[in-house]
Formats: C-alpha cells, structure tokens, sequence
C-alpha cells in the first residue's frame, strides 16, 4: 500500500488508511517504552590507521595555508591549487 499512495495511485480510502497506520506507528514510537525502541550495546570497532600530517606552507599569492604536498610552484613561489592554476605561463589571461 505504501508504494501505492507514494507513487500517488491509491484510492482515497487507501490513502485514509494508510494514514491512520502511520499515525498509529508514530504513536508507538513515541509511548513505547526505550527498551523496545532503541538497543544500547558496546561494539569492537577496527579503527583506521592515524592520517599521516604534512607540514603547512602558505600560498604566496593569497595568503591561505596549504599543505606542502598539495602546494604547487608558481614564479618560483608556492601556491595553493586555485592560484596556481590561474598561472597560464604567459600565454593567454591570467
């Protein structure tokens, strides 16, 4: 039935019904006591390996700090992905 009144098919009797069983299903949620609605438990979670840190250098050209393996060479400076991109070795714009 659900499909039905989602991909707007159902009869308006159906659509009746199925309001007042979700209305009835939110009622349940809401007075049921916790231990019917939620479980608590510990787990044993494999936790990633620590992300390794890079040294910051900042971007010549903006001002932002960027990290040395994501900072770029432009005019013999470092610069952030964005500024060095806009760098177009004299041919065309800026």
């Amino acid at each position: 039935m659900r499909a039905r009144v989602l991909g707007g098919q159902a009869t308006p009797a159906e659509k009746e019904t199925y309001g007042r069983y979700q209305e009835q299903r939110l009622q349940h949620i809401l007075e049921a006591p916790e231990e019917e609605i939620f479980k608590a438990e510990h787990v044993e979670l494999a936790l990633p390996p620590k992300a390794r840190l890079f040294n910051s250098v900042t971007c010549s050209f903006c001002g932002e700090p960027v990290a040395e393996v994501r900072a770029r060479v432009r005019e013999g400076c470092f610069a952030c992905i964005p500024c060095a991109e806009k760098y177009s070795r004299g041919w065309g714009e800026d």
